[in-house]
């Protein structure tokens, strides 16, 4: 199926003569609940309004803003994520790679009101960014042991609007507390739905998302292993290309 849908954005997308704007940071959180017989990830309707997959199911996550790398945080990503989150990006600083990661988690809590964190040990450095100061304002900080960096993609330059948005995977089964906010006509993510990778396959999606979700069922069922090979799509001399991180 893959295969498939690399042609349609090919096809769709970057074949013929586009005006292709810069692609701007952005990244994506895939919350894993294993409680019950089989795995549900939390995914998102966007708001049929939006300039962007108006009406599109989509994993929580949006553009990456200033202050993300600055966060106060517990945890860290891995050498190893650190490494393959660094390749293909100029100016890799620690930093920006750091905000991307934890820009996921605002996003997240922003769409969701789902928050990815745990009890702050001292008092975090206030921001700025409202966002994260609603974040911060009830003791905890977000973390980032667990996260696991499992995906990148580039929207191809045949698209209004481009990302480079790299995917998240966390396995969220221990946290207290899974509920999440209860969305309006007027927010981004009009409906939210904990489904299984099947169900997750069945929902109005675009034709990447569809290629994530089949590798997300692959790499969950090899266990989310850290030495997995880790996807890269992006175009490359007028092709929609599949390479390894």
């Amino acid at each position: 199926m893959t295969d498939t849908l690399i042609e349609t954005i090919t096809r769709n997308y970057i074949k013929g003569t586009h005006k292709a704007s810069r692609p701007v940071d952005a990244s994506s959180m895939v919350l894993i609940n294993w409680r019950g017989t089989e795995p549900r990830i939390l995914m998102g309707k966007r708001n049929p309004a939006a300039k962007f997959m108006p009406g599109f199911f989509v994993f929580p996550g949006g553009r990456i803003e200033r202050e993300d790398g600055d966060a106060p945080h517990a945890g860290s990503l891995s050498e190893a994520d650190m490494a393959r989150l660094a390749r293909f990006v100029s100016r890799p600083t620690e930093r920006r790679l750091r905000g991307i990661a934890l820009g996921a988690i605002r996003e997240t809590f922003e769409e969701t009101g789902f928050r990815l964190a745990v009890p702050a040990s001292d008092a975090p450095a206030p921001m700025t960014d409202p966002s994260w100061v609603e974040f911060l304002s009830n003791g905890t900080v977000p973390t980032l042991d667990g996260v696991l960096y499992f995906a990148r993609a580039i929207t191809p330059p045949g698209r209004s609007r481009r990302f480079d948005t790299r995917f998240f995977v966390v396995d969220i089964s221990g946290f207290d507390d899974l509920s999440t906010v209860r969305p309006t006509p007027d927010s981004e993510l009009v409906e939210l739905r904990w489904v299984t990778l099947d169900e997750a396959m069945k929902v109005e999606a675009a034709e990447i998302t569809q290629i994530i979700l089949g590798e997300l069922k692959a790499f969950i069922q090899a266990g989310c292993a850290p030495e997995a090979v880790r996807p890269f799509f992006r175009a490359w001399h007028g092709k929609f290309q599949r390479i390894s991180l």
